[in-house]
């Protein structure tokens, strides 16, 4: 999003520069680590104070530099069954972690967060403290996600079989998924004669089941959700049948009805064990979150500006399937032409958002999309503070490694003067078989990367 033109903000690095020289020294270190600096300051009564974010978790880390002190704060989102174990938690971490200052879990502003943190015991601590101090808080944000093992433990299982189960536990809780209800069940079916199941929940409170097998020192799963849906049975069968058996080809679709409404139904999703091996347990919950997505949607509704401006499109079936479901999960068309590329048949250009106002005029569409005849082009662009040459350079590089999904580029914009455009480009044109499947999924990501780049904290 574009900051307001007359209020230029300082870029982190350059807020950094600013700081003494053993304070850069220590973000340098923390960057080695794989964390990316969103701000750096010098409120009174510290020497400084920096926040750092890294691509491959929800967490923020916060380094206070007081006058003879180090105290480094690690901030880990919690999900709302989590935050009620709030004092259980405590005592946990106590337990565990001696030695943390701080281990305060709150709510505020509608989030829920625990604040872990560790002090030095002088100034300027060595180089290995940051590491070693990071090492300690992500062992404690590992407990404090709520690993399951006592439950697993307890229960009469081989010991292979359980180590397997908890690779799959410890995967769960590094995404946010609280785990509940883990029993083992007696199966005569099988062999071994008994499986482990539990229900995983996510981050939007969801639910799904999951069942593991034990086989020939091979720990196999299933999973499975239930979607309630407020369409006629008949309609919701025949719609959501055909898309989402394209959506996830993998999965096992099934509409169970209801004796007090005959007319509605439930819509049961099941990956089988057979589908293990190309989506992870973790890609398979997530992939029901968009089937839900799909079941609650209505049907994609035009504005009488959109219809002007797809009206100068001519387009094929694939390319007016994109548009549909562009439509359908709340994009706006906020500018569409055709395009000819040499031997190849026309394309369509669509500018899309999901703001309440249109693009600054100043500013590029925030993401686009190139419709050709089997293929779809995509990108997103934003603006944030203009920088040097130089520092444009290194910025790029940290952005392509933070995020190596896209292509990154950052220029000099002669459209918005103080201002600097950073572009993510899907690297390659997703075909037409991966629209159906990851379509909307990227569009998400691209519209949350680029708000995570472009935001004024940077």
């Amino acid at each position: 999003m574009l900051p307001p033109a007359l209020v230029v903000q300082q870029s982190p690095e350059s807020s950094l520069a600013r700081l003494a020289p053993e304070l850069q020294t220590a973000v340098a270190e923390l960057k080695r680590l794989g964390y990316m600096l969103s701000q750096a300051s010098a409120p009174p009564n510290t020497r400084g104070v920096v926040e750092l974010k890294h691509s491959g978790s929800p967490n923020t880390l916060v380094v206070v530099f007081q006058p003879a002190q180090v105290k480094i704060h690690l901030n880990v989102p919690l999900s709302d069954a989590l935050y009620g174990q709030s004092e259980t938690l405590k005592k946990q971490l106590a337990a565990a972690f001696p030695e943390l200052e701080q281990f305060y879990l709150g709510s505020s502003d509608g989030k829920n967060l625990a604040n872990l943190s560790l002090i030095s015991t002088s100034a300027t601590p060595p180089t290995a403290w940051y590491a070693e101090t990071l090492a300690t808080l992500q062992r404690a944000d590992k407990q404090l996600v709520g690993t399951p093992s006592p439950q697993l433990d307890a229960l009469a299982l081989d010991e292979a079989f359980k180590s397997g189960v908890q690779e799959h536990l410890r995967a769960l809780t590094t995404n946010r998924f609280t785990v509940s209800q883990l029993e083992k069940r007696e199966s005569s079916a099988l062999t071994p004669p008994y499986f482990v199941q539990l229900l995983a929940k996510d981050t939007k409170g969801d639910e799904s089941m999951v069942a593991f097998f034990p086989q020939a020192k091979a720990t196999l799963y299933t999973t499975s959700t239930e979607i309630s849906l407020t369409k006629p049975r008949e309609l919701a069968e025949r719609e959501l049948s055909a898309e989402l058996s394209k959506l996830l080809p993998e999965a096992k679709i099934s509409f169970l009805g209801s004796l007090a409404t005959p007319s509605m139904s439930t819509l049961k999703l099941a990956y089988p064990v057979s589908a293990r091996g190309q989506f992870s347990l973790v890609e398979q919950l997530e992939s029901f979150h968009l089937a839900r997505l799909f079941a609650r949607r209505g049907p994609a509704s035009y504005s009488e500006k959109e219809q002007k401006l797809l009206a100068k499109l001519s387009v094929n079936a694939f390319q007016k399937s994109v548009i549909t479901q562009v439509k359908r999960e709340g994009w706006r068309i906020d500018d569409a032409y055709g395009f000819a590329r040499e031997k190849e048949p026309l394309g369509g250009y669509l500018a899309i958002s999901r703001s309440e106002a249109p693009a600054p005029n100043a500013a590029l569409a925030p993401l686009s999309l190139k419709i050709h005849h089997n293929a779809v082009d995509i990108d997103a662009v934003g603006f944030l503070s203009a920088k040097s040459e130089a520092e444009r350079e290194r910025f790029q590089e940290q952005l392509q490694k933070t995020y190596p999904a896209f292509k990154v580029t950052v220029l000099s914009s002669s459209l918005t003067p103080g201002y600097d455009r950073v572009v993510l480009t899907l690297s390659e044109a997703l075909p037409a078989s991966d629209v159906p499947i990851k379509l909307l999924a990227i569009l998400l990501r691209l519209q949350e990367t680029l708000a995570q780049v472009t935001s004024p904290a940077r």
